[in-house]
């Protein structure tokens, strides 16, 4: 399987992105204004395991790890109040937070991982496992407090595309447990960002954009509430 997608890998960064920001705008609009179509929350499922697997892409790639969680945070914080009007038609919702905050805890969780990693692989192996376990468990706990977009199981699809990279088997088991066996219902359907997930071919792409991806989110939202409230 390995040798076959070597050979057929024909999506860069960039473009995985572009799929993830038309999945989540057909998810969001099929959560807002044409709930009725179930079908665009089916296809909205692709968005959030490619988002993950950037972020770990991401947290290889970085040059400062502190900026990357804080750039990710200031958008959490930026994009709650569009987030709870969008969803909820409150200013504050305390129920339910945005899924870049999600994203923040998840970062967090693999950093913190993959120190312990670098400075127990040599020494103790069931130290690190332990620990590894630890931080994996309040990660996805502080998740579960806070209330974030996927709670403990967003936290925990980011370990698995952490902890599987370049495994494609490994990869396949681990999040068709988590979406189709824990999750269920529609949640299995994100299983379909799977084959493109596999055809990343490693490369950033020729565009960039990193600022666009970032404000595309609240704005998005922004756009979507207009639409719901005025139209």
């Amino acid at each position: 399987m390995e040798i076959i997608l070597e050979k057929i890998k024909c999506l860069n960064g960039f473009e995985l992105k572009i799929i993830a920001l038309i999945t989540m705008t057909i998810d969001h609009m099929g959560a807002v204004l044409l709930p009725q179509y179930g079908f665009l929350r089916i296809i909205g499922r692709i968005a959030f395991p490619i988002y993950c697997f950037l972020l770990v892409e991401g947290y290889y790639h970085t040059k400062d790890i502190k900026k990357y969680i804080l750039r990710l945070f200031l958008f959490a914080v930026v994009s709650e109040i569009f987030f709870d009007m969008t969803f909820y038609g409150k200013i504050m919702y305390k129920n339910h937070q945005n899924v870049f905050l999600t994203l923040v805890i998840g970062l967090i969780t693999i950093a913190l991982i993959d120190l312990v990693c670098s400075f127990y692989y040599k020494k103790n192996k069931f130290i690190m496992v332990v620990l590894m376990f630890i931080i994996l468990i309040s990660g996805g706990m502080l998740a579960e407090i806070l209330r974030t977009d996927y709670s403990i199981f967003g936290v925990l699809i980011i370990f698995g595309f952490y902890i599987f990279k370049n495994n494609y088997f490994g990869q396949i088991l681990y999040q068709w447990y988590i979406n189709g066996v824990v999750l269920g219902e529609t949640q299995l359907y994100a299983l379909m960002a799977l084959p493109f997930i596999f055809l990343y071919n490693g490369k950033a792409g020729k565009y960039k954009w990193k600022w666009f991806f970032y404000t595309y989110y609240p704005l998005h939202l922004v756009g979507l509430y207009m639409i719901n409230r005025f139209i």
